[in-house]
């Protein structure tokens, strides 16, 4: 383990504890509740996170309703104690047992994210000078996006594949927003270093339980968003028709490997390999060269103006201590706590037996 992080894994550990439940607010913006007893430290996630939900509604989303989504915003102490080292965020389809707060989904995020295997700031790395830059001050928000991605798969393709998720979720995470005087685009496909691959032939079945073994982790990630980076990058961005019919057929429930296989035009799992395994060398050559080979925008979505972040500042209240109290004890309820998956599927938080508060 580095050292840096085992340093900061062990100081979360002992200042670590369960989340009061006084003193909380939720704050209320366009798409979001975000629950913080904090009083600045979640105002650049919350922007980015608005910024996030105007990019995706505007990409294959945008003919689907996602609604609000609750978030809940720990510091890094407590967020460690309730989903471990290793997540950089959480995101929940939905909140076990009798929580008020997350029936429809909530996402779990952190001000700090440290993670050794994905580049010195704790992100993975960029050769845009302007990827992330909003939230390079908070190195959480680029894991914020990266777990909106989720929920919006989850509300939109609930049938979508862990891969799918996880390569689709990593490919956002670096989305900006730009404006040229006259219109706003949601920017996609800055270029981002990833651990090694794995066969594209062992995705298809990795679900939840499988995603932390020691021969999966970061590797699996890294092969999906090869793969989806791949499709919308790969060949001067003549492959991007691929995406829409592959998205459709995950969507409806069809197996991953036809879908995939029908989006590589019938390709072998050995072809495939080859393909992403190129195309991710050629990423890390550009990112050493610090070659601007995609430009400022490299795969821009015009963003209409009704969905363009408002200005207006968030309406904030005060939340009471035993929603919060609900909301904690049905996370300490979950399963995997301190594992790798992000994403906590149906399949999964449909088992969870939240047993009763005691008085």
């Amino acid at each position: 383990m580095n050292k840096a992080f085992s340093l900061f894994a062990l100081a979360a550990a002992a200042l670590g504890g369960c989340a009061t439940t006084e003193g909380w607010n939720k704050v209320q913006s366009k798409n979001f509740n975000l629950y913080t007893d904090t009083d600045e430290h979640y105002k650049e996630t919350l922007r980015q996170l608005e910024n996030a939900y105007a990019g995706l509604s505007s990409t294959f989303f945008r003919d689907k309703d996602v609604g609000k989504v609750d978030v809940l915003f720990l510091d890094d102490s407590e967020f460690v104690d309730y989903f471990g080292n290793f997540r950089r965020g959480a995101a929940l389809s939905k909140v076990p047992g009798e929580s008020p707060i997350g029936k429809n989904g909530l996402l779990v995020l952190r001000p700090l994210v440290f993670d050794p295997s994905l580049g010195k700031a704790g992100e993975m790395e960029s050769n845009s000078p302007t990827a992330g830059e909003g939230a390079m001050g908070n190195r959480g928000a680029l894991a914020a996006k990266e777990m909106l991605t989720h929920i919006f798969i989850d509300r939109v393709m609930p049938q979508a594949p862990l891969w799918f998720h996880e390569g689709f979720s990593a490919y956002v995470r670096t989305s900006e927003l730009r404006g040229d005087g006259q219109k706003t685009f949601a920017c996609y496909g800055y270029q981002q270093k990833t651990e090694g691959l794995l066969p594209v032939s062992s995705l298809w079945n990795i679900g939840f339980n499988e995603y932390a073994t020691a021969e999966r982790r970061g590797f699996f990630p890294s092969t999906g968003y090869t793969m989806i980076d791949y499709i919308m990058h790969a060949n001067d961005n003549k492959n991007r028709g691929m995406m829409g019919p592959m998205v459709n057929a995950l969507a409806a429930g069809e197996p991953s490997a036809e879908s995939v296989k029908a989006a590589f035009g019938g390709a072998d799992d050995a072809t495939i390999d080859n393909l992403l395994g190129n195309h991710k060398q050629l990423i890390e050559q550009q990112i050493d060269s610090n070659a601007q080979v995609r430009g400022l925008c490299p795969f821009g979505v015009v963003v209409p103006p009704s969905l363009v972040p408002e200005e207006a500042a968030p309406q904030i209240t005060q939340v009471a201590p035993n929603d919060m109290a609900a909301l904690f004890h049905a996370l300490k309820a979950l399963p995997a706590r301190d594992e790798y998956p992000p994403y906590f599927p149906p399949s999964i938080v449909d088992k969870v037996t939240v047993p009763p508060r005691k008085p």
